[in-house]
C-alpha cells in the first residue's frame, strides 16, 4: 500500500517520503477505509516541520482529514457499513495521505455517497473550526457581523457561517486573489 510519511522533521519538500507499507486489517471496533481524497492543510505542513502542537513518533504517516469508502470492518462493527462513504475525523489517530487507513468507528462520519469527495474531504478541519468559533467560543447576537479572510475557502460557504443556528450572522469576506 502506498503512503506518504516522514522519518524526520523539516521542510516538507525535503522530508516527505513515498513508501510502500503492508495494509493492516481492522481490529475490534475499527474500519478499513479506502481513501478517495485528502487535502493538504497548514496544520499538516506544520506537523511535517515539527512545529505543530504535537510531534508524532517517527516514522509518522501523514494526513489529518479525508474521505473514503469503508472496505472492511472489524468485530463489533455493523457489516452494513462496508461501501459507505465516510469523512475521516481529523484526530491525528489515523493518516489519510495513503491508499487505505484504519480508524476507530467513532472517527468515521457517514457523508453523502453522491457528493463530491474533493469537497467532502475538506469538511473536517476548517468548517469545524469555524463552527466552534461561531458557536462555542463567542456567542453571537442575532444580526452580528463576522469578517472573514479567504472568502473563497471551504469555510466561506453558507454552511459554516450559518452554522451559528438561528442567529445567522451577516458576513463580510475578502479574497486574496482575483479569481474569487
Amino acid at each position: 500500500m502506498k503512503t506518504l510519511q516522514v522519518s524526520r522533521f523539516g521542510p516538507p519538500t525535503d522530508v516527505v517520503e513515498f513508501a510502500d507499507v503492508a495494509p493492516a486489517d481492522p481490529g475490534p471496533g475499527q474500519l478499513a477505509v479506502s481513501i478517495e481524497a485528502a487535502p493538504i492543510n497548514p496544520s499538516d505542513l506544520n506537523l511535517i516541520r515539527g512545529i505543530y502542537g504535537v510531534r508524532p513518533d517517527l516514522p509518522a504517516a501523514l494526513g489529518a482529514e479525508g474521505v473514503g469508502r469503508v472496505i472492511a470492518v472489524g468485530d463489533r462493527v455493523d457489516r452494513s457499513r462496508v461501501g459507505t462513504r465516510v469523512l475521516v475525523v481529523p484526530t491525528l489517530e489515523q493518516a489519510t495521505w495513503r491508499e487505505q487507513t484504519i480508524l476507530d468507528e467513532r472517527n468515521a462520519v457517514p457523508v453523502d455517497a453522491d457528493g463530491d469527495p474533493l469537497q467532502q474531504a475538506m469538511l473536517g478541519i476548517n468548517p469545524m473550526t469555524a463552527y466552534c468559533l461561531l458557536d462555542g467560543y463567542e456567542k453571537l447576537a442575532r444580526g452580528a457581523w463576522v469578517a472573514q479572510t479567504g472568502a473563497s475557502s471551504a469555510t466561506a460557504g453558507n454552511r459554516s457561517c450559518s452554522s451559528a443556528g438561528s442567529r445567522r450572522p451577516s458576513r463580510s469576506g475578502c479574497c486574496r486573489r482575483s479569481t474569487c
